[in-house]
């Protein structure tokens, strides 16, 4: 049963991130009437929770209204955004509260994140999981795994100190040939050392966490054909396009085509039905060549059959 619903809801961005998959930002919105609809059917087959996302979702100009909507069917929601925007951010907290906000980052230190995001963008978003905190709302501090990543614990500790940051999440890098040229990498032997790293700071009480869609990863030896909330068919994407996608790492990415479906065209309960007799089909694949909790990059769940190695999307 899906339990959870995540929308991308603008292709919208104030940044220009050198390893984000939405890199080509454009002005496109997810249709508001569309995006009430899909929320009121959602509740009804058991949607419990909704994640937003973008692009920047603070740039989406019907945040508050979704919002809102959220509130009125009594959705938990929460927001991923850089946290650079701070006002439409807090406006659309005070209209209902999230069950927590993710802030984005991409280092440890100000040089290191602002050298990915941007000249004193560290600094705002510190500002922004700050404020956030002291107000009492759940904050989430994301970083992107990549070879370049700090492994020191303490510095990690420092800014949960100084931001507030209720937890620190780890996610994985999805390599394309942008994130080639830039330099930013993730091999999978630096992801097997990041693993091993956050279930030792874990096992000493830190609040680390390594997490894909509603799931966390990196569990020792368990073996699993759905390592991930996406995978395992608990969780739902639905695109600015109204297109259903098997994950949110993906979607809306012009290189990697994984769309379902479009609400444009069916209803939700036949894309479901679609997409579950898809995900089945491929977990099937993932057993039958040995591709089983290999999570170092989410495209190779798209390339279908699921046979050959891994490789950056081109």
């Amino acid at each position: 049963m899906i339990r959870h619903l995540g929308v991308l809801l603008t292709a919208r961005c104030n940044l220009k991130c050198a390893h984000c998959l939405q890199h080509r930002h454009f002005n496109r919105d997810i249709d508001p009437a569309l995006c009430k609809e899909l929320l009121a059917e959602a509740r009804r087959l058991g949607v419990v929770g909704v994640s937003f996302s973008g692009g920047e979702p603070t740039l989406y100009p019907y945040l508050n209204d979704v919002v809102e909507e959220c509130a009125a069917l009594s959705l938990a929601y929460s927001i991923t955004t850089n946290g650079t925007l701070l006002d439409p951010l807090l406006e659309a907290c005070s209209r209902h509260i999230p069950h927590h906000v993710t802030l984005s980052f991409d280092g440890v230190t100000a040089p290191a994140h602002d050298a990915i995001r941007g000249a004193g963008t560290f600094d705002r978003v510190m500002t922004t999981t700050r404020l956030l905190s002291g107000l009492g709302i759940s904050t989430y501090a994301q970083f992107t795994m990549t070879d370049q990543m700090s492994l020191d614990a303490e510095m990690y500790d420092a800014l949960r100190d100084r931001s507030g940051a209720e937890r620190i999440h780890f996610v994985p890098l999805i390599q394309t040939v942008d994130t080639g040229k830039a330099g930013i990498g993730m091999q999978s032997r630096r992801l097997h050392e990041i693993k091993q790293w956050v279930q030792q700071n874990r096992e000493r009480g830190r609040p680390f966490h390594i997490s894909l869609g509603d799931a966390i990863i990196g569990r020792g030896e368990q073996r699993d054909a759905a390592p991930c909330g996406y995978l395992a068919g608990h969780s739902l994407f639905v695109d600015w396009d109204g297109s259903v996608a098997l994950c949110c790492q993906t979607a809306g990415v012009a290189e990697v085509k994984n769309a379902i479906g479009s609400l444009r065209e069916d209803d939700l309960p036949r894309l479901l039905s679609r997409r579950s007799a898809w995900v089945e089909d491929l977990k099937r694949q993932r057993v039958a060549h040995s591709r089983v909790f290999e999570c170092d990059a989410c495209h190779a769940c798209l390339r279908r059959p699921s046979v050959e190695p891994a490789h950056a999307v081109q």
